[in-house]
């Protein structure tokens, strides 16, 4: 797949060019719908940013005999299990199966992170911006495809946001933007400590350009606070 192909759901900006390119992946099972709170925050802080949420490729497919755990490597989130929520199912969509081992799951982030990087490249230069212009924030699943594409860039984005996420370190990347890792205590898909975890690897990986921030009370789910938080995080980095 090219990632210009990618189909998408755009916010602003609210007139004129767009000055800044904010890209909002969501979680596994989900579709771009479901970060229009999260697009509609950072337009309310950044009138003049134009905010692209992308859906995965592929349609969900939930491995049969994986229950809340996958090896302790990617987790199904239990909403997910529990059905689709009266969606389309064909409207839910992963970013790359997750059956498997590390050894299965690398190839297919390299894939996805090359993907998302086309998404970017292509929507960058439609604009004729920068990558300092740009942000990158993703949910779960999404959260990882954001942080694996955004180290793996071969220039620093603006800004780059891991939400309720954990993090594939890859001898192959080299960009540190600054970074965002947030979540909430009450995650039942995550211990805190594996959050805590991957914050600290990704707090080394960039040589400490990176924030962290935790939500009391907040589950496996996006909220009014941690969308402000993120929000105010990308404005301050595109918008210093």
């Amino acid at each position: 797949m090219n990632g210009a192909d990618l189909e998408y759901v755009a916010h602003g900006p609210k007139s004129g060019q767009a000055k800044k390119l904010v890209v909002l992946l969501h979680g596994y099972g989900r579709n771009a719908k479901y970060m229009d709170k999260m697009a509609l925050a950072v337009c309310a802080l950044m009138p003049d940013a134009l905010v692209v949420a992308p859906h995965g490729p592929e349609q969900l497919v939930v491995p049969h005999g994986i229950g809340k755990h996958n090896g302790d490597v990617l987790h199904i989130p239990q909403e997910v299990l529990a059905g689709n929520d009266g969606n389309d199912p064909a409207m839910l969509r992963q970013w790359f199966a997750i059956d498997g081992d590390l050894k299965t799951l690398y190839p297919r982030m390299v894939n996805i992170a090359r993907v998302m990087n086309e998404f970017i490249d292509a929507q960058r230069d439609l604009m004729g911006l920068k990558d300092a212009d740009v942000a990158l924030m993703g949910f779960s699943q999404g959260g990882g495809v954001a942080l694996f594409t955004g180290f793996t860039r071969g220039a620093n984005l603006g800004a780059l946001v891991g939400h309720s996420c954990i993090f594939f370190h890859d001898p192959a990347m080299s960009a540190t933007p600054h970074t965002l890792m947030i979540h909430g205590d009450n995650d039942p898909e995550f211990a805190t400590a594996a959050y805590l975890a991957a914050f600290n690897a990704v707090s080394a990986y960039t040589k400490g350009r990176a924030t962290h921030h935790v939500v009391p009370g907040l589950g496996h789910y996006t909220s009014t606070a941690s969308r402000a938080v993120i929000a105010d995080f990308i404005r301050d980095q595109l918008c210093p």
